[in-house]
C-alpha cells in the first residue's frame, strides 16, 4: 500500500476517525524495550512516545500498517511481558476493506433492473429512495471513507457494496469542492450545486468508472429513477458531510478531511482527472 506519510500521520490525530484501540505499548527495537503509546484505527496501528501526543501535531515515531500478516499471541513467560505479541508478514493475505452490513442484515431492494442497491435513507429531500429512522447508507459511506480511500482493490459483495462505492467515488468529489468554501454556509451552497450536476456519470454512461462492475438501466423509467435516487443520496451526503467537515461554521473545512481530497478510492474517481465541476 503506497499513500502519501503526512496523511497518513494526520489520521492518527484526527477525532473524527474511530479508534479501535488506545493504551500502553512496549515495542522490542535492537533487543531493547521502547515504552510507547499505541493507537488502532482501522487497519493502521500508530505508535506515540506519550498518551497525549496522540492529540498533538506531533507525528508518531512508528506506524504500522496491519496488512499482508497476521498476528499471534505468544507466551508471555518467555520474555516476562504481558500479552506479547509476533508480527508476522505474509504474501497474498490482505487486511479487508469494509463492506456494507446491509447487503447481510437486511433484504436489499434493487435500483430498478440494475445491480445497484435501492437502500432507505433519513432525508428530507424529495425522491425514489424508502425513509428510515436507522443508521443507512450514508452514515455508512462517511464512516468507512476514511480507512477504505487507501485500498485499490475492493471485493463487492452486494448490491449495498456498489451503493457504497458511489458515495465514497463521490465523497471525494464533495472534498475537491470544499476546497474553496471559505465558511459552511457557502460549503452547503457548493455541494447542492453538485449534486445537482449533469456531470455526474451513472452507471452505463461512458465516464462511469465501474462499468464492467455495474448494470445500467435497461430503459427510461430505470434510468430516470436511478438518477432520481443517485441524486437524493448526494443531496442528502452534502448535508451531512458539512456537519462533519465544518467544526467552525465561520471558518474553512477541516483539514482532517480536505487532506483526502487528492486521494482516488481503487485509484479511481467518479469524473476524469481535470473535469472540473
Amino acid at each position: 500500500m503506497l499513500a502519501n506519510a503526512n496523511s497518513l500521520f494526520r489520521l492518527g490525530a484526527d477525532p473524527t476517525f474511530e479508534r479501535r484501540f488506545t493504551g500502553p505499548l512496549q515495542l522490542q527495537q535492537d533487543f531493547q524495550w521502547r515504552a510507547g503509546w499505541g493507537v488502532l484505527k482501522a487497519n493502521m496501528l500508530f505508535v506515540y512516545n506519550k498518551s497525549e501526543e496522540e492529540t498533538s501535531s506531533t507525528p508518531p515515531f512508528l506506524l504500522l500498517i496491519i496488512e499482508d500478516c497476521f498476528i499471534e499471541l505468544c507466551d508471555e513467560n518467555k520474555i516476562g511481558k504481558d500479552f506479547t505479541v509476533n508480527h508476522f508478514e505474509v504474501s497474498g493475505l490482505k487486511m479487508p476493506a469494509y463492506h456494507s452490513k446491509f447487503d447481510t442484515e437486511i433484504r436489499v431492494l434493487p435500483l430498478g433492473n440494475t445491480n445497484m442497491g435501492k437502500l432507505p435513507i433519513r432525508t428530507n429531500f424529495k425522491g425514489p429512495a424508502p425513509q428510515t429512522t436507522q443508521e443507512d447508507i450514508i452514515d455508512e459511506a462517511l464512516n468507512y471513507f476514511k480507512p477504505n480511500i487507501f485500498f485499490r482493490e475492493f471485493e463487492i459483495k452486494g448490491p449495498a457494496d456498489r451503493t457504497l462505492i458511489y458515495l465514497i467515488f463521490y465523497i471525494t468529489e464533495c472534498l475537491r469542492k470544499l476546497q474553496k468554501s471559505p465558511n459552511k454556509i457557502a460549503g452547503q451552497k457548493d455541494l447542492n450545486a453538485l449534486a445537482l450536476s449533469h456531470l455526474l456519470p451513472i452507471p452505463g454512461e461512458n465516464g462511469f468508472p465501474l462499468n464492467s462492475m455495474y448494470k445500467a438501466p435497461q430503459s427510461k423509467p430505470d434510468e430516470d429513477e436511478m438518477r432520481a435516487y443517485l441524486q437524493q443520496i448526494r443531496q442528502e451526503l452534502g448535508v451531512r458531510l458539512c456537519e462533519l467537515a465544518f467544526p467552525d461554521p465561520q471558518d474553512r473545512p477541516s483539514k482532517w478531511w480536505l487532506c483526502f481530497s487528492r486521494r482516488r478510492f481503487m485509484d479511481k474517481g467518479l469524473v476524469g482527472q481535470g473535469v472540473n465541476l
